[in-house]
């Protein structure tokens, strides 16, 4: 298994939780300096697997429909059962959910296919255009609202008092030890500011909405820790049906 904001900002109430069973560490506290490198960086793609997003139904059987297709697909469930746990998770029913899944050959899905990993999943009020952001990977959550975008070596930090966002520039992402790690920096007029993103591969929760995500992330950012979830966005983990490989 793979280890891991729109255009226009949307403030979405996320209040990302782990596995309750889980035990996270704690936030690790960068208090204005950046963090001891590690010996090699690494790209997204490395830790992000390739999947298609949809709409799901979960009945008696497994119906996916993904965003650029018409068709629905009766799809296997090889994910464990984790599958037919949406509806109560979700508290979706019968009702169509929105969800991000990797394939099992051919990774384009189809009839029949079976479903390897649920990435991400979102209850009614969502659709296609929301189930990926379109960036590289981004991480959010509430208590405040916030949420950071990360495309290449540039991250923008995001709060209801900073809509725009905070830029931080010659960031890059490396191993930590247990997910990974992105560090930038920005000039400011007392110094230097810095923002470490970490993600852990935990199955994380939205406390307010029950959605799902593939990570849990801690964020420091300016010296201020923040906890939330994460997730990949379509520059590094989508597929489209019609075109991925693997068929």
């Amino acid at each position: 298994m793979y280890g891991l904001l729109v255009v226009a900002w949307v403030l979405v109430p996320v209040g990302c939780q782990g596995d309750p069973d889980a035990s996270p560490d704690e936030t690790p506290s960068v208090s204005g300096e950046a963090s001891p490198e590690s010996e090699a960086t690494v790209e997204v793609s490395s830790f992000v697997p390739l999947g298609v997003s949809g709409e799901l139904i979960v009945t008696d059987d497994f119906r996916f429909r993904p965003c650029d297709g018409a068709e629905w697909w009766t799809v296997v469930d090889g994910t464990d059962g984790e599958l037919a746990r949406i509806p109560e998770r979700l508290e979706s029913g019968e009702r169509p959910v929105y969800a991000h899944l990797v394939f099992a050959q051919p990774a384009r899905g189809g009839p029949g296919a079976e479903v390897s990993e649920i990435r991400s999943a979102f209850p009614e009020g969502w659709g296609c255009p929301d189930v990926l952001p379109d960036t590289e990977l981004q991480a959010r959550g509430n208590e405040p609202f916030w949420g950071v975008d990360i495309d290449g070596s540039t991250a923008r930090f995001r709060t209801p008092d900073e809509i725009d966002g905070i830029e931080y520039t010659a960031g890059a992402w490396r191993e930590s030890s247990d997910g990974w790690r992105f560090e930038a920096e920005r000039d400011f007029v007392d110094g230097i500011a810095y923002l470490t993103v970490e993600i852990i591969e935990e199955r994380c929760y939205d406390s307010m909405s029950g959605a799902w995500y593939p990570f849990a992330s801690r964020v420091s950012e300016g010296g201020t820790d923040y906890r939330g979830c994460a997730l990949e966005g379509r520059r590094t983990g989508e597929l489209t049906s019609r075109t991925a490989p693997g068929g």
